[in-house]
């Protein structure tokens, strides 16, 4: 019954990809979501029916499927995130209606999420590398459907994949290859079963290249620069996906290999802890000082991902120790770590649909210049508060319980990097709640302004998608077994040996329930004791005076936590650094490629072809890139084929002149 209910929704997701073949741009981009829809409510049936009947194996189309505790954790990241989205993306699209290319965004759209399915199910190396690659290049053609806006931003984060994850992942399916000895026989269990024939410098090579290719894909630092244009630039849905969805397959497929095909260990775990405790500091650090409202969302992206591999470092770490308190921790910390990754998704996929729903109605991303939008769109207005205080770790959302699981981990593992690791995370969660603070007061406090006065609230289906993701964040803040239920999945149904199976994990200080029920009493006492009196006229922050306008006291977006970003200016400036060395290595990348693409059409003397040079194509004058970088080496093999086949077509006719001359 699993195998059937995911091979329908992989066919609903297949129908919802040609289903704007033939259609005007409204009716297929409802058609196409509404298929998404139907999939990934096909999705949650599966989940239901699995649960408790783990491991599942079958096969789809000739490629092997497993699911397991670790498949479903993310299946449900998948399910839960895909049904919002889909649903949001009915009216949500219709303001890319004068783009057209519906069947573009269909079968893109429906193809990023069936290969994300795909690559969470398989159990074999080599379809995992192929889906990981449509994974990528739908994503990519996505990310720059506003090709004026985003198609350098889409470039960058092509490349960059192509680079820092394609490469590493080929690579490490090659090593598999020379050990398994064959494509077919490249399972994840054959792989690791093969090994320890391998010497210690491949070994480590394996080791390096699934990490480089799935830092590269979250976004860990310094690999993150790519991330914030990419997830900023792409319409809010797609946006939603690639930080709710996309940047979890490289947690899934660093628990994977790290677990079924090489081994944890000591040094490995530390790295991946440390890595973490980078990219939350930076990520977040840089999220604090930005105005543009999707940007700010991206480079929390990044430092929340930071967050998810210090519990998973830690996990990878401790979880194979023979010391069972030690090896307990490790299994707290692999599971905060994977129950982090399913709020992230249900928290700042809100985040981003809110964002898209405050573009949608004022026609802008800049905090700086929007106000009052809460008496205008209310119930936006709540959603992203829900989403705003689970990003934030307060108590009563989702985002508390599963950084406070982070927390115990590290400072129960009486390792001091760890301790430390942890203290980091525990005083980011400040930052973040800083940063939020200015992203909701800046665009929902206050009063309306000339910009934002017109806005209204968003369609109802884009508030549903909205209301699905934010409303989760209570239910799970309040009810955290719900989602652990979940997230325990892979030590728990010993998925993960480590010894101290059946334990569960929820701590003996914090009852999520027990302070909900103390808050409300003593909300209302305050209530019956403190009566609110009749509606004041004065405005707030106004002192009573109606001498000025709001607009001259107003603080802006850009004056939030100015003298701090001063007093770190160096740090900031630092990361400018990297940041521009990565981009720089992409831009000569990128024009190597160019150059190749006008090498091919000079051998092949392929007239009215043109190459447009690199500032041409960041300027957006050029929106076909696959004319610029890939069609003149098509035409390339073109030619050859056609001038090898007139080669044969000679040769024939002098073999066939010869034996008749013979004959003769």
């Amino acid at each position: 019954m699993v195998i059937y209910l995911l091979e329908l929704s992989l066919s609903l997701f297949v129908l919802g990809a040609i289903s704007g073949l033939v259609l005007e741009y409204k009716s297929v981009i409802r058609l196409s979501s509404a298929f998404a829809t139907l999939a990934s409510l096909s999705l949650i049936a599966l989940i239901v029916e699995a649960y408790g009947h783990l491991p599942i194996k079958g096969e789809i189309l000739g490629t092997p499927i497993m699911i397991d505790g670790l498949s479903l954790v993310f299946l449900t990241i998948i399910g839960v995130v895909g049904l919002a989205d889909a649903i949001y993306t009915f009216n949500y699209m219709d303001k890319y209606e004068k783009l057209g290319k519906a069947w573009v965004f269909a079968l893109a759209y429906n193809a990023f999420l069936a290969s994300m399915v795909l690559i969470v199910t398989t159990s074999h190396l080599v379809w995992f590398v192929f889906w990981w690659e449509i994974m990528t290049f739908s994503s990519f053609v996505l990310v720059v459907w506003d090709e004026k806006d985003s198609l350098w931003a889409g470039v960058e984060y092509y490349i960059t994949m192509h680079l820092a994850s394609t490469l590493p992942l080929l690579l490490a399916m090659a090593i598999g290859y020379s050990v398994v000895g064959s494509f077919d026989g490249m399972g994840f269990s054959d792989v690791a079963a093969h090994i320890g024939t391998l010497s210690p410098g491949l070994v480590k090579l394996l080791y390096a290249s699934f990490l480089l290719a799935f830092m590269a894909k979250a976004g860990v630092v310094p690999l993150h620069f790519w991330l914030p244009p990419a997830h900023s630039s792409a319409p809010s849905d797609v946006s939603t996906l690639l930080s709710g969805v996309m940047i979890k397959m490289a947690v899934y497929g660093l628990v994977r290999t790290t677990f079924f095909i090489l081994k944890p260990t000591v040094t490995f775990g530390y790295l991946v802890a440390m890595l973490g405790v980078v990219t939350l500091v930076v990520g977040t650090l840089y999220a604090l000082k930005q105005t543009n409202a999707k940007r700010l969302l991206a480079y929390h992206s990044v430092g929340q991902m930071g967050y998810i591999w210090l519990g998973v470092g830690i996990g990878i770490t401790l979880i194979g120790n023979s010391n069972s308190t030690l090896a307990f921790i490790g299994a707290l910390g692999l599971t905060a770590g994977l129950f982090h990754a399913l709020n992230h998704a249900l928290f700042k996929g809100s985040l981003f649909l809110s964002a898209g729903a405050i573009e949608y109605a004022s026609g802008t991303k800049d905090l700086n210049r929007l106000s009052g939008l809460y008496k205008l769109m209310p119930w936006t207005g709540i959603f992203a508060l829900f989403a705003s205080l689970g990003i934030s770790g307060v108590p009563l959302f989702n985002g508390f319980v599963s950084k406070w699981m982070i927390y115990e981990a590290g400072y129960y593992s009486k390792n001091f990097w760890f301790v430390l690791g942890a203290l980091f995370a525990l005083l980011i969660s400040a930052v973040t709640l800083a940063s939020f603070v200015k992203f909701y007061n800046s665009a929902f406090g206050g009063e309306p302004n000339e910009l934002t006065s017109k806005a209204k609230e968003v369609p109802g289906s884009m508030l549903i998608g909205q209301g699905i993701l934010s409303l989760l964040c209570l239910v799970i803040g309040v009810f955290p077994a719900i989602a652990l239920a979940i997230a325990t999945l892979p030590v728990g149904k010993g998925v993960i040996t480590t010894g101290v199976l059946g334990l569960s994990f929820h701590s003996i200080y914090f009852s999520p329930v027990l302070m909900a029920i103390v808050f409300g009493v003593i909300f209302v006492a305050f209530l019956l004791l403190l009566p609110p009196k009749a509606k004041e006229t004065a405005k707030p922050w106004d002192c009573g005076s109606t001498l000025f306008p709001e607009a001259t006291y107003r603080l802006r977006a850009s004056d939030y936590y100015r003298p701090y970003e001063k007093r770190i200016s160096a740090f900031y400036a630092l990361g400018g650094f990297f940041g521009d060395l990565g981009s720089e290595v992409i831009n000569r990348t990128i024009a190597a490629y160019v150059w190749v693409g006008k090498y091919f059409v000079r051998t092949a003397e392929i007239p009215w072809v043109t190459v447009k040079d690199v500032d041409d194509l960041r300027d957006g004058m050029t929106l076909h890139l696959d004319d610029a970088l890939i069609m003149p080496v098509v035409r390339f093999v073109k030619v050859v084929g056609i001038l090898s086949k007139a080669a044969v077509l000679l040769v024939l006719i002098i073999v066939a002149a010869v034996l008749a001359a013979l004959i003769w």
